[in-house]
């Protein structure tokens, strides 16, 4: 015996396009959703690289700057401060 295709129904293919239309508004803006947030998160991820180098060189700024050394530096230049047993000697500008 052969067996007889079944013709398709007219309202099958109607059906199957809309289910095809409906997955279509429900994946496209996901899919442009995911899209957005990933180049969001490529161009977060290079701010951070940024920012976490500025952090450093700060970082390094402030060790040198709290240093013994530079405190002392300021001391003397900006605050005209002396050690024990210096004495301060001043300038005299000559007259003209």
């Amino acid at each position: 015996m052969k067996s007889k295709d079944k013709p398709a129904r007219p309202g099958s293919k109607i059906i199957v396009g809309v289910v095809c239309l409906l997955l279509a508004f429900t994946i496209i803006p996901r899919a442009k959703m995911v899209w957005e947030l990933s180049a969001k998160r490529d161009r977060l991820e290079q701010q951070k690289v940024v920012l976490q180098k500025a952090n450093r060189e700060l970082v390094a700024k402030e060790a040198k700057a709290t240093g013994k050394e530079n405190m002392e530096k300021i001391a003397r230049e900006q605050l005209g401060m002396l050690k024990n047993g210096e004495k301060a000697l001043i300038q005299v500008a000559p007259k003209k």
